[in-house]
């Protein structure tokens, strides 16, 4: 009925709206709503016999694929942000610099788009917690997201190495997310996480050890005052009163990472704070100009790529549209629920989207049920090779 709400031959949007008992706006938009989710519907349901067949032959060559290929896709949509919650676990206060992102998201716009993860019948950030909340800020009712099916471990290393890339976290940030890590969640070892995030094992340890700073050193390292590099340096030093004495002269002398390790040497062989920093300035004007550069640097602990922007195996393009279309139809129902909900009792256009609703759940069931039958080859040989198997 909803699709001849615009054809004259059955009547005015007005008479309609008498007819349902609802306003004309609230016919109108549960029309305009109605019709698009009908098209896109439709679109999904003509490819699906063309994707199957794709994906019964990628099935048959699927050996040696990523155990994680049937979770890893992309899907990019625009999402109310009254379906989307924050994450479970952050890795950053998302009030930090929050109003500088609205001025910027509210003058330019949301240049990247949020990535989220399907969580029961709504969605959750996984990398974009502070631009999801300045666009709650400017009032926008929907914004554009990356959807992708993670596990808690995935998405919590996707929104780990996005920040390391943007460069947005502190070092005491990295540290606290390090821990979180291997220390209350286990996921893995420092090599592991090494691997994952694109860094040496060397870099992982050295933020670890900022943990064991007093308070008053870990303030200097927030206020910017000693880097990531000569407090990593600082932390070798086991007691806390060296600890703070140390950071106190690096302030006082303009120390380098290199007369900074000099002095945490000397100390552990007895030495002073004082004495150790006034023998390891006399150390630094013995050697030559070169070791001098080499001492006031910075180390570079770039390790290995990360492993989670490794593409797809080539036979399991096909295999991602399956689960494309079942997360378009999940969606519908999703944005269909929000509609009814905005209907009052009794509407009679409230009852048609309800069964209507009911008719995309089926498909919804369908799909289902069709990417199980899908996965259950490659599931089969997976376990034949002793590979793990996550649904």
């Amino acid at each position: 009925m909803l699709k001849g709400i615009t054809n004259t031959e059955h009547g005015s949007v007005q008479s309609l709206g008498v007819l349902f008992g609802c306003s004309e706006s609230g016919v109108s938009r549960a029309s305009s709503r109605f019709q698009s989710l009908s098209q896109r519907l439709n679109r999904t349901q003509k490819k699906l016999p063309k994707f199957k067949s794709k994906l019964l032959l990628c099935h048959r060559t699927m050996r040696g694929c990523s155990p994680h290929f049937h979770e890893t896709f992309d899907l990019t949509e625009s999402i109310d942000t009254s379906l989307i919650d924050p994450p479970k676990n952050s890795l950053r206060d998302p009030a930090q610099g929050i109003v500088e992102l609205v001025s910027s998201i509210r003058e330019k716009g949301l240049i990247q788009p949020i990535i989220v993860r399907p969580k029961a019948e709504r969605f959750e950030v996984v990398a974009g917690a502070r631009r999801l909340e300045a666009c709650k800020r400017v009032r926008w009712e929907r914004v554009p997201c990356i959807i992708r099916e993670l596990s808690d471990k995935d998405a919590y290393e996707l929104s780990l190495v996005e920040n390391l890339q943007r460069q947005t976290m502190s070092a005491l940030e990295e540290a606290d997310a390090f821990h979180q890590y291997l220390g209350a969640r286990k996921w893995g070892t420092e090599l592991e996480l090494a691997e994952k995030i694109g860094k040496s094992q060397q870099y992982v340890s050295q933020r670890l050890a900022l943990l064991s700073l007093p308070p008053s050193v870990r303030e200097k390292i927030t206020r910017r005052l000693v880097s990531p590099s000569i407090a990593a340096e600082i932390a070798r030093l086991g007691d806390t009163r060296i600890q703070e004495e140390l950071a106190h002269a690096v302030l006082e002398k303009s120390m380098t990472v290199e007369k900074v390790r000099k002095t945490a040497k000397l100390v552990k062989k007895g030495l002073s704070v004082e004495d150790a920093v006034i023998e390891a300035e006399i150390e630094t004007h013995l050697v030559n100009s070169d070791e001098l550069k080499r001492g006031s640097s910075e180390p570079d602990f770039v390790g290995t790529k990360s492993t989670l922007g490794n593409g797809l195996h080539s036979s399991e393009e096909c295999s991602k549209e399956v689960v494309k279309a079942h997360m378009i139809v999940k969606l519908a129902m999703l944005r269909l629920g929000l509609l009814i909900d905005q209907l009052p009792e009794g509407c009679q256009a409230k009852e048609i989207i309800l069964e209507k609703r009911f008719a995309i759940h089926t498909v919804l069931d369908s799909l289902i049920r069709a990417r199980m039958e899908l996965e259950a080859p490659s599931d089969a040989s997976r376990k034949a090779n002793g590979q793990s198997i996550t649904l």
